[in-house]
């Protein structure tokens, strides 16, 4: 039985993997219904998630870019998620291990699945209809609409689907992600990953973090980033969780964390944990990013990545 599912998937992600042009020209794709839009191709007995990163904004909304602007969108989106997998790496979450082409001018990722003949692999939106368990679908859905309070209060009820460990990784990542601004943690994309033999979740896998509330602003506008502060920070339509109350902006966020701080509802271990956050050096992950990958960080997205950090501290500063 897999006890450490982050020393399990590193040991998985450090195999040697063959070139993802080779996977994109002799691989064959597979279908699955219940994820058409997902480009799962096998190649040589494994299997891989090919995608080609954009923006929400660019998703819902390609009339608005040019060629130029659909490709600054895909070089941006691109950055965020390989910064994003440096950055939960660093903080021990499972992550996709990518490698990197170029096809048609677009950036590819392509990632091997995790060994789905050992675990089982369910999204929060797959365990609120989850076939075989009815407690499973309950308690699930109280994660879906609790606020982070009351998720903090009702810990012990989602201990019945969730092991401890994978309990903090859940309050993390939706911590981690109000920092962030990721528009895309919709139910799909917050995955939790467990052992067969397990009757409890165990880990939460990390992918899908290309998107943010500035990626598609800084595609569309260049240079001209004046009013990126005001505008991503009033942006208030994050599917997925909800931190205090629906369509809140990020400033409505910050207030709530604070609140939970200062009135110590929230945890001292997750306080440590938001503090050991403001310490993660983004130059550092870009430098890498670049040097790794040959992608380079748009200095705007650097420069909001370090705005949502800061923000993050003077909460700490004023709330200890």
């Amino acid at each position: 039985m897999i006890h450490n599912f982050f020393k399990w998937n590193a040991h998985n992600i450090s195999k040697e993997k063959p070139d993802p042009e080779i996977i994109l020209m002799k691989g064959k794709r597979v279908k699955f219904p219940a994820m058409p839009k997902k480009i799962i191709m096998d190649y040589d007995d494994e299997r891989y998630h090919v995608k080609v990163p954009h923006t929400r904004f660019f998703k819902n909304n390609r009339k608005l870019f040019s060629k130029e602007t659909s490709a600054s969108d895909n070089e941006i989106a691109t950055a965020s998620e390989l910064i994003s997998e440096k950055k939960y790496k660093a903080f021990h979450f499972m992550t996709a291990g990518y490698d990197i082409t170029k096809r048609y001018d677009e950036f590819v990722l392509v990632s091997k699945r995790i060994d789905d003949n050992k675990v089982e692999i369910c999204s929060l939106y797959d365990m609120i209809k989850y076939p075989y368990d009815m407690d499973m679908r309950e308690h699930a859905g109280q994660i879906a609409i609790c606020t982070l309070k009351e998720l903090l209060e009702k810990r012990q009820l989602i201990l019945e689907i969730l092991t401890d460990e994978c309990y903090d990784e859940l309050i993390k990542f939706i911590l981690l992600s109000v920092f962030e601004f990721s528009d895309d943690d919709h139910y799909r994309n917050m995955i939790f990953v467990k052992d067969y033999k397990s009757d409890k979740f165990q880990s939460m896998f990390i992918c899908d973090k290309e998107s943010t509330v500035f990626n598609g602003y800084l595609a569309l506008n260049g240079n001209y980033c004046g009013s990126l502060i005001p505008y991503t920070t009033s942006y208030n339509l994050y599917p997925g969780k909800v931190i205090a109350k629906p369509l809140e902006d990020f400033n409505v966020r910050c207030k709530e964390i604070a609140r939970l701080i200062r009135k110590g509802i929230l945890p001292k271990k997750y306080v440590s944990f938001l503090k050991a956050v403001t310490n993660f050096d983004f130059d550092i992950a870009a430098r890498d990013v670049k040097g790794d990958f040959g992608v380079g960080v748009n200095s705007k997205q650097l420069d909001m990545y370090k705005f949502g950090e800061e923000e993050l501290s003077k909460i700490l500063e004023r709330n200890l």
